[in-house]
């Protein structure tokens, strides 16, 4: 994937699908709290997708790779139905983008070579 710098703006969900409702998993993936819970990028209230803000990503450096995650771990449980949604959008065409799910084990420890990783080139609406 080429890189292009620019800022990219982003919503996250990963929910817990039962019959009755979903629950966010994410720590106020909306953003409404700032940028508590989260490492990385910058809140903005300008261009929010919904609610109050969103997270902006800028990407300036061409030796480095631009990051935003949750600093918290989320427990999944073996034999559930997860959905994960990453809302994008970028200030300009053909902008690329990479969103991972990064597994952990019970320990704590990064699985290596286990992300779920998605390529994404959003253009400059949100998309899921």
């Amino acid at each position: 994937m080429s890189r292009t710098k620019g800022s990219i703006a982003l919503v996250f969900l990963l929910a817990f699908s039962a019959a009755a409702a979903a629950q966010n998993l994410v720590p106020d993936g909306g953003f409404e709290h700032g940028a508590q819970g989260w490492e990385g990028g910058s809140v903005v209230a300008e261009g929010a997708r919904s609610g109050a803000a969103c997270l902006q990503v800028d990407d300036a450096s061409p030796a480095e790779n631009a990051a935003a995650y949750t600093a918290e771990i989320i427990p999944i449980r073996q034999g559930q139905a997860y959905r994960f949604e990453a809302w994008v959008r970028a200030p300009a065409e053909g902008q690329a983008a990479l969103v991972s799910l990064n597994q952990y084990d019970a320990s704590g420890e990064w699985r290596w070579g286990k992300n779920q990783d998605f390529a994404v080139t959003p253009g400059t609406a949100w998309t899921r």
